[in-house]
């Protein structure tokens, strides 16, 4: 059977994408707070982009899909910084994170570095 993905890719001209998790340790219960941090271009100056969670077609529990609003990704024009962070459960929750504009990737982060 053949699967297919409705979202359509766009490489960013800017690879530019961080996730860390840093650890919040209390007792027995390890939990942390997931950060990302990327660049942007946008084609207006006037508005400012942010990161928030997007509704997966085929949800898997281990991956992230986040979603750059508005959706005013350029080819040129002016580089913004975006930011998301969220608290997690375990610091194993996330194996990846896929960035969205609208239905285009614009990024996929595989390595997420855990801070002790």
């Amino acid at each position: 059977m053949e699967t297919t993905t409705p979202y359509n890719t766009k490489e960013n001209n800017i690879d530019l994408w961080e996730a860390w998790i840093d650890m919040q340790n209390s007792g027995k219960n390890q939990r942390g707070t997931l950060y990302i941090i990327g660049d942007v271009v946008i084609n207006n100056r006037i508005l400012r982009p942010f990161l928030v969670k997007k509704e997966a077609v085929h949800p898997t529990k281990d991956e992230l899909l986040l979603e750059v609003i508005p959706h005013i990704i350029s080819e040129n024009g002016y580089t913004v910084e975006v930011f998301y962070s969220e608290e997690l459960q375990s610091p194993n929750q996330y194996k990846s994170i896929t960035i969205y504009s609208g239905n285009i990737q614009i990024a996929k982060i595989t390595e997420i570095e855990v801070l002790l």
